[in-house]
């Protein structure tokens, strides 16, 4: 039987080579820690910032508690918009489309209700023509 003080040697064919090895895959390692940690950093802000976000919104809730206490109670209420139905997307050809309308419908002329003076300017205008087409 062997004692506690012997020693033990096992050889190793190509040691630098199993060292190098061993050496990356402590590497691998160590990089997937730091990985790891940066992934902890970042879930722990974002867990903060979702506290800091629930806090803002009671903030806010409590706020509007108060701002509707404080106005005046009335039987107005507005009247909700009906919501148009899904809209498909605008194709190319329909911009095109629509950019020819709205080219022609810019040379139109708008009509407007004529004023007292030019009701009376047109009817002397038609006047002073009936006398023109007597005289010649």
């Amino acid at each position: 039987m062997p004692e506690k003080n012997d020693v033990f040697f096992i050889g190793i064919k190509e040691p630098a080579l199993s060292r190098r090895l061993m050496l990356e895959c402590v590497k691998d390692v160590i990089k997937s820690l730091q990985k790891y940690e940066k992934f902890r950093l970042i879930r722990k802000k974002e867990i903060e910032s979702l506290f800091e976000l629930k806090n803002i919104i009671n903030e806010i809730d409590m706020l509007n508690l108060q701002l509707k206490g404080a106005l005046p109670k009335t039987k107005l209420r507005i009247v909700p918009k009906k919501k148009n139905v899904k809209e498909e997307p605008i194709k190319k050809h329909e911009i095109a489309e629509h950019k020819k309308k709205l080219h022609k419908t810019e040379h139109k002329i708008i009509y407007r209700k004529p004023s007292e003076l030019e009701k009376l300017e047109s009817e002397l205008n038609d006047i002073e023509s009936k006398l023109d087409n007597l005289k010649a």
